[in-house]
């Protein structure tokens, strides 16, 4: 079975503008367990929470 490139498993990128959140992004994955071999390839790739955030989360880390 061949991998699934990391491209078809994102579905949306978004970098949060509050300071307390600088050195994160948030990544919706269509499926999270396909992503974090690529994901874990990545410098400086800490840690995936395949968790899902609610909108008003997302959208209380998004405003500037």
């Amino acid at each position: 079975m061949s991998e699934q490139p990391l491209p078809e498993l994102i579905g949306e990128v978004v970098v949060p503008q509050e300071a307390v959140y600088q050195d994160m992004i948030l990544v919706q994955l269509s499926d999270w367990q396909k992503a974090r071999p690529h994901l874990q390839k990545i410098e400086y790739f800490q840690r995936l929470e395949p968790k899902a955030l609610s909108a008003e989360q997302v959208q209380r880390m998004t405003l500037f």
